[in-house]
């Protein structure tokens, strides 16, 4: 029996997928893609991934919104998509993650998934712990307002909640970190 061979954009889908479920699947464990050579930062790597003509995305990014509608995805404001970008974010920002779905009782699964450039670098010390964790994992976040942890503990109460994922790009490799609505966040150091 022939086995399929896949192309060079199937099989970056495919790993960059496995990625994503994994980064998921064990919270603050770093998880590695290539991305597109022209992709900067990962997010279009992603996006390639998951967004098709049933998916809505966000993004503040004009650049990034004009190469995603592309996939099939509709636009979307920040308060409905289900997948949301953010190639950086400041503090003046933070009204979008606010608005963010974080789905219903009836409906978790119409939370959105935010997708964040950071470095993984000395910054943020973050400790996290629950599903997927054995016992704790500490992860250090940088090029990232401490707002934005706050915030994300402040929404989550799962079921409800956002999924984040939080994407550093390191020369020809991405680094993809999944933090969960599941998943307990404490940010170290009495913030």
């Amino acid at each position: 029996m022939a086995v399929p061979v896949l192309t060079e954009q199937e099989s970056r889908s495919q790993q960059t997928f496995t990625a994503l479920m994994w980064a998921l699947s064990r919270p603050g464990e770093i998880q590695h893609f290539t991305p597109l050579e022209t992709d900067a930062t990962g997010l279009e790597t992603i996006a390639q991934t998951v967004l098709d003509l049933e998916t809505s995305f966000f993004t503040p990014d004009t650049v990034l919104c004009s190469k995603f509608k592309k996939t099939g995805a509709h636009c979307e404001a920040a308060d409905k998509a289900a997948y949301q970008f953010y190639p950086a974010i400041s503090l003046e920002q933070l009204f979008l993650l606010e608005s963010a779905p974080i789905g219903t009782l009836l409906n978790p699964d119409q939370s959105a998934t935010l997708v964040i450039v950071c470095e993984f670098l000395p910054g943020l010390k973050l400790e996290l712990t629950g599903a997927g964790i054995q016992d704790k994992t500490r992860l250090e976040v940088g090029n990232l307002p401490l707002e934005i942890f706050r915030l994300r503990n402040r929404v989550v109460s799962f079921p409800l909640g956002w999924d984040l994922l939080l994407v550093a790009r390191d020369n020809r490799d991405c680094k993809l970190v999944g933090i969960p609505r599941s998943t307990k966040l404490e940010i170290q150091g009495g913030f």
